[in-house]
């Protein structure tokens, strides 16, 4: 009986031999919490580049939300197509050309193109390749934000 007293006395004080319930993975929580912190806050870079027809690129980390925003600004003699490389490979035009005037807007020697892009275009998290192409000849410094947004309903 004793010996009986002492496993009833083991399992009052939390020993227990089931399953550990499951908890997410503190990785998996950082990701969430990372991406999480990159709503609202743009991703940018400025990408210098040469004379003749070229191409930079920069890293973003996509997070699915309601909107997106791209903002773009540049020299307005130079002409760019810029591109989204998303993670499953998918290829996304974000613009055409800068020349496009229902986007973009000339202050004086600078074009500046703000485009919004609505939920579905950006339902593939992950990291995506951001490409400028160049397509006049003079070097040229481009300037790319990328924001992802979260739309307050009411």
């Amino acid at each position: 009986m004793l010996l009986g007293a002492g496993l009833l006395s083991l399992s009052s004080c939390g020993y227990s031999r089931s399953a550990p319930t499951a908890a997410a993975p503190p990785r998996a929580n950082a990701q969430a919490t990372a991406a999480a912190a990159l709503v609202g806050r743009p991703q940018a870079a400025v990408l210098r580049l040469p004379r003749g027809h070229s191409t930079a690129k920069f890293v973003i980390t996509a997070v699915p939300h309601d909107t997106w925003d791209v903002r773009i600004s540049h020299p307005a003699s130079v002409d760019f197509e810029v591109d989204a490389l998303k993670s499953d490979g998918e290829r996304l035009s974000l613009l055409e050309t800068t020349h496009e005037r229902e986007a973009c807007a000339i202050t004086g020697t600078r074009l500046h193109c703000f485009l919004r892009f609505a939920i579905g275009a950006n339902q593939t998290p992950g990291r995506w390749t951001v490409i400028a192409k160049k397509r006049t000849e003079p070097a040229a410094t481009v300037r790319i934000g990328v924001t992802f947004n979260l739309t307050e309903t009411g």
